[in-house]
C-alpha cells in the first residue's frame, strides 16, 4: 500500500517554533572556524562602508529633501545572530536572506531616517558562551541598534537575559518558540515575531490524533525549546505517552529510543534538531524500534532526509509555524523573494526574520531615532492597529515609510503573521503548519489559524463565535485508489485532485473548525484486497466518506459488501460503467464523472468520423468494460466484432483473430493498460491491426512509453473530460500547477478534486460529520437554487462562508456539474476526445451530453 500521504491534515493554522539548545559545539570545529572568518570578513567590509542593499540614492535624496523628515546622524544598524555552524547550520544562511531582503526593501524606498540601513551578522554556533560573546561584540564594538535573532530558544533566552537587556538593545528572534520567552526577565527589550510553541502543541496533537495514533513516544532535547513543546503537546495530547529527554551531542540515544518504545508506543514524536534527530532516528530504524515517525519545526530539515534518505521519511509529517494564506503581504514578499534568490525556501523563519527586520527599521522611523530605547518603545506603533494596513514588498515598505514621513499611523501587516505584540512581546495570533518529507524533499501541507489571546481557535471563516459549528475531530477523508497493480499509474496522480480539494477547504478555516484529514488505501485492482481495505479505512481509521475507488468493478465490490452496510458514502471519481446507476447502494454511492451511457454514443461518433464502418471491440470482462461496449454497440450502426477478454493473460492472440474477422478496419480498446500492452502489441507484431481508437481506460502515458509513440501517433480516444474552460475548471487548473507544477494529461483528477470538495461542503451543511447526514447534503450543497461558487481555494473559502452564514449554496464542479440525480449520476457534462500525439496525451475536443434528453 502506499503510504507516502498516509494523512492529510489541514488548514488552519497554530503556531510554534522553538530552537533552543544550551549544549556547546566545539570551537575547533573547522567548520566553525571558516565561517567565523568570513563573519569577520564581512564586518570589516561593512566598517568600511560595505552594506548589504543597494542605496537606491535617488530615492534617498527626495527623502532628505523633504523638510518634515528627521534625519539621523548615522546609519540604522541591525545585527542578526544565528547559527552558521553547529548543529543549526543548516539555518543560519537561508534565514540571513530574509533579512537581507528587508533591508533592501527599506533602502530602495529611501533607507530609515535619511541613511541606507546596515546589516552586521553574528554567528552563535548554538552555544550560549559563543552567542552571548558575539552580542556583545555587535552590540559594543559594532553598534548595533536592535538585534535580529538569535535562533533557538535557549540562546535567545542567553542572549536576552545577559547582554541585550542590560544594554538596553531590543531584540526579535523570528523562530525562538519556547513558552519560557513569555516570562523571561527582559525589561520588555524581547519580542519575537514567530508564535509560542502554546499553540504548536496542539496542532501537533491533532496530527498525531489525525493519523489514527492513540500511544506515542516523545524524544525532547533537555532545553527551553524541547521542554515547552514537550510540554505544550502532552498537555493537549489525549492518548497515552512516554516522554525522555535527551542531552545534545550523546553519541547514541539507543536507551532512551527504548525507554519511548516500552509501553507500546505507535510512533515517536522527534521534538530536536537535526543533528541529534540524525542519531537517534537512524538507530530507531536500524533496531526496529519506529518506523513511524513526526516531526517539528526543528527536524524540519532538508539535511536531515538527505542523512537518513527520503525512502525511510517518505509521506511523515510535522508541524511548524508558517504562513497563513495567501495575503496580499504574504503574496508580495514571495514575489519578491523569487525575483531575488530565484525559488522559495522549504526552511522555515524566512519570513518571520524578514518582519522582525522591516519592523526594527519602521519602528526607528517612527520614533525619528535610532535610539535603541526609542526604537523598542515604537515597535508596537508601527505593527498595530488603528494605523493604516500596509504589506511586506517593496512597494508596501515603500508606501509604510511615506506614511510615518508625512504623520500617519501605520499598522505593518507581516509576511508571515500580524505583528500585533502583547505586553510580553508575544505574537498572539497567527499559524500552525503541517508538512511533509516528499521524495526527499519538504513540502507544505496545510495550516492552522489560532489565537493565544483567548485561547486555540479555529473557528470558520465569517462566522462569529456564537455562529461557528465546532466538531470534536476532524473530517476525515478515505481515498480509495490504485497504488499497485494494474492502474497503479492513475492512484498517485488522481490522489493530487484530493490533496488540493483538502488543501482549499482548509486554507479556509478547514470543516466544523477542524482541519480536513486524508487516509489512503491501495485497492490495487483486486476485490478481496479493496474490501479489506475499506473495512480499515472505516473500522479502524473512522474516515466518514470515501473517494473513490477507480474501477467500476472495484467501486461496486467495495459499496456492496462494505460501504453501504457500513453507511459511509463513496463518490467515486471515474468508475463510469452504467451498471453503478442500478447498484443496490441504498444511496450511498455517488460518482463525480459521468457514465459510459454517455461516453458509448461520443466512442461511436468518433469512429465514424474517422471513416471506419466496421470494427472490433475487445472489451475488459468486467462491469466497466462490458458496460461502455454495451454503450458503444447500442449507438453503433456499422459492423462490430465484440470480443471480452480476462484481465492478466498472458496473450490474447485468439480474441484478437476473433476481432479481426470479417475485415474489421479497426480495434477499439476497451481495457486497461496492463492488459492493453499485451494485446496491442501482438496485433502489431501480427499484423491483425495497426489502427486503434482507445478510451478512458486506456488514455495511459505508460502505454504508449511502452509501445511506442511512433506505432499510435495520432490515434484518438473518448474519455470523460471538464468543459470548456469555465470559471471554475480555470480556477482549478491555475491552482494545480501552483501546486504540482502542471497539469496531468491523466482522467479524473478534477472529478477527485471535486468529490473530496463536495464531501467537505456537505459536512459544513450538515453541521455534523455523521456520514449519513454528510450523504443527505450532498444534493444539498451542489444544486440549484444555491448562490454558485466555483472550485479553487476562493470558491472553496466563499462557499464555507456562505454556509456558515445560514446561505443555501450551489458548488460548481472543475470537471462539471454536480447536480446528482436519484441514482448518484450526474446527468450532464462533457465527454473528451484526445489523441497520442508525439509520444504525449493531447486533448482534442469535447462533446457536450445530457441524460435527461
Amino acid at each position: 500500500m502506499n503510504r507516502t500521504l498516509k494523512n492529510i491534515l489541514a488548514l488552519g493554522l497554530l503556531a510554534a517554533l522553538a530552537f533552543g539548545l544550551l549544549a556547546a559545539c566545539g570551537d575547533d570545529d573547522p567548520d566553525q572556524q571558516q565561517q567565523q572568518q568570513a563573519v569577520a570578513e564581512q564586518q570589516q567590509d561593512e566598517q568600511q562602508g560595505t552594506t548589504t542593499a543597494a542605496p537606491a540614492r535617488q530615492q534617498q535624496d527626495q527623502q532628505q529633501a523633504q523638510p518634515a523628515a528627521p534625519v539621523a546622524d548615522e546609519p540604522l544598524k541591525i545585527g542578526f545572530l544565528a547559527d552558521f555552524s553547529g548543529p543549526l547550520a543548516e539555518f543560519g544562511p537561508a534565514i540571513q536572506t530574509g533579512v537581507e531582503l528587508a533591508i533592501k526593501h527599506l533602502n530602495d524606498a529611501g533607507g530609515v531616517l535619511g541613511h541606507d540601513v546596515v546589516l552586521v551578522v553574528g554567528d552563535t554556533g548554538l552555544d550560549p558562551t559563543q552567542a552571548t560573546e558575539e552580542a556583545r561584540r555587535l552590540i559594543e564594538v559594532e553598534g548595533v541598534h536592535a538585534i535580529v535573532g538569535p535562533l533557538a530558544s535557549g540562546i535567545t533566552l542567553a542572549v536576552a537575559e545577559s547582554v541585550a537587556t542590560p544594554s538596553g538593545v531590543p531584540i526579535i528572534s523570528p523562530s525562538a518558540t519556547s513558552p519560557q520567552l513569555t516570562i523571561a526577565e527582559d525589561n520588555d527589550y524581547l519580542f519575537r515575531s514567530t508564535t509560542s510553541d502554546a499553540a504548536q502543541g496542539p496542532v501537533l496533537a491533532q496530527l498525531a490524533a489525525s493519523q489514527g495514533l492513540s500511544n506515542v513516544g516523545i524524544l525532547y532535547i533537555n532545553d527551553p525549546y524541547g521542554q515547552g513543546l514537550a510540554e505544550s503537546f502532552e498537555s493537549a495530547w489525549g492518548g497515552d505517552f512516554t516522554s525522555v529527554s535527551i542531552e545534545d551531542g550523546q553519541a547514541s540515544y539507543l536507551a532512551e529510543l527504548q525507554q519511548a518504545s516500552a509501553n507500546g508506543a505507535q510512533a515517536l514524536i522527534a521534538i530536536a534538531f537535526p543533528q541529534q534527530a540524525e542519531v537517534f532516528l537512524r538507530e530507531a530504524l536500524e533496531q526496529g524500534l519506529f518506523d513511524h515517525f513526526l516531526f517539528v519545526d526543528g527536524t524540519k530539515s532538508q539535511d536531515l532526509i538527505d542523512a537518513i534518505g527520503g525512502e525511510y521519511l517518505n509521506g511523515m509529517q510535522g508541524t511548524a509555524p508558517a504562513a497563513g494564506p495567501e495575503s496580499d503581504s504574504l503574496r508580495a514578499f514571495n514575489e519578491a523573494y523569487v525575483a531575488e534568490y530565484g525559488e522559495l525556501s522549504p526552511l522555515p523563519f524566512i519570513r518571520e526574520a524578514y518582519d522582525a527586520a522591516v519592523a526594527i527599521g519602521l519602528a526607528a522611523e517612527v520614533a525619528g531615532s535610532i535610539d535603541s530605547g526609542a526604537i523598542r518603545n515604537n515597535l508596537r506603533n508601527a505593527a498595530a492597529p488603528p494605523g493604516e494596513s500596509v504589506s511586506a514588498g517593496a512597494s508596501g515598505i515603500a508606501d509604510a515609510l511615506d506614511a510615518i514621513r508625512s504623520g500617519d499611523e501605520i499598522n505593518y501587516d507581516g509576511a508571515a503573521t500580524s505583528l500585533d505584540w502583547d505586553a510580553n512581546g508575544d505574537v498572539t495570533s497567527g499559524y500552525i503548519g503541517v508538512w511533509q518529507f516528499s521524495d526527499g524533499t519538504i513540502e507544505e501541507v496545510s495550516v492552522t489559524a489560532f489565537d493565544l489571546s483567548g485561547g486555540p481557535i479555529v473557528a470558520t471563516p465569517s462566522a462569529s463565535d456564537d455562529q461557528a459549528m465546532i466538531s470534536d475531530e476532524p473530517l476525515t477523508i478515505g481515498f480509495l485508489a490504485d497504488f499497485s497493480g494494474p492502474l497503479a499509474e492513475f492512484g498517485p496522480e488522481i490522489l493530487n485532485g484530493v490533496v488540493l480539494a483538502v488543501q482549499h477547504l482548509n486554507r479556509a478555516g478547514g470543516v466544523l473548525g477542524q482541519p480536513v484529514a486524508i487516509v489512503t488505501g491501495d485497492t490495487a485492482l483486486d476485490p478481496t484486497q479493496a474490501t479489506e481495505e475499506t473495512r480499515r479505512l472505516i473500522e479502524v481509521e473512522g474516515v466518514h466518506a470515501i473517494v473513490g475507488p477507480l474501477a467500476s468493478s472495484i467501486t461496486l465490490a467495495v459499496v456492496e459488501s462494505v460501504a453501504a452496510d457500513a453507511g459511509i458514502p463513496v463518490i467515486s471519481p471515474s468508475a463510469t460503467s452504467p451498471q453503478l446507476t442500478i447498484a443496490d447502494d441504498n444511496d450511498f454511492l455517488f460518482r463525480s464523472t459521468v457514465s459510459d451511457a454517455a461516453q458509448g454514443p461520443v466512442l461511436a461518433q468518433l469512429a465514424a468520423d474517422e471513416g471506419y464502418s466496421n470494427v472490433g471491440v475487445i472489451y475488459l470482462n468486467d462491469p466497466y468494460g462490458q458496460g461502455l461496449a454495451e454503450a458503444f454497440e447500442a449507438a453503433w450502426t456499422g459492423d462490430a466484432n465484440l470480443v471480452s477478454i480476462e484481465p492478466r493473460q498472458a496473450s490474447y492472440l485468439a480474441e484478437l483473430q476473433q476481432a479481426a474477422d470479417d475485415g474489421a478496419e479497426v480495434l477499439i480498446v476497451i481495457a486497461f493498460p496492463q492488459e492493453a500492452e499485451i494485446f496491442i502489441r501482438e496485433a502489431l507484431e501480427q499484423g491483425l491491426f495497426d489502427e486503434f481508437l482507445f478510451v478512458d481506460g486506456s488514455k495511459s502515458q505508460e502505454l504508449v512509453d511502452a509501445i511506442g509513440g511512433e506505432y499510435l501517433e495520432g490515434m484518438r480516444g473518448t474519455a470523460p473530460a471538464p468543459g470548456p474552460e469555465s470559471e471554475s475548471l480555470a480556477a482549478f487548473n491555475e491552482a494545480y500547477i501552483a501546486e504540482f507544477g502542471e497539469l496531468s494529461p491523466l482522467p479524473f483528477i478534477p472529478e477527485a478534486y471535486d468529490a473530496a470538495m463536495a464531501i467537505g461542503l456537505a459536512a459544513q451543511a450538515a453541521g455534523s460529520l455523521d456520514p449519513a447526514a454528510i450523504r443527505d447534503a450532498l444534493r444539498e450543497i451542489a444544486a440549484p437554487p444555491g448562490d454558485v461558487y466555483p472550485a479553487g481555494a476562493q470558491g472553496a473559502a466563499g462557499a464555507l462562508a456562505a454556509i456558515a452564514n445560514g446561505e443555501r449554496i450551489n458548488v460548481e464542479g472543475a470537471a462539471t456539474s454536480l447536480d446528482w440525480n436519484d441514482a448518484g449520476d450526474i446527468t450532464s457534462g462533457y465527454i473528451g476526445v484526445w489523441a497520442y500525439e508525439g509520444g504525449e496525451i493531447v486533448e482534442i475536443s469535447v462533446t457536450e451530453f445530457d441524460l435527461n434528453e
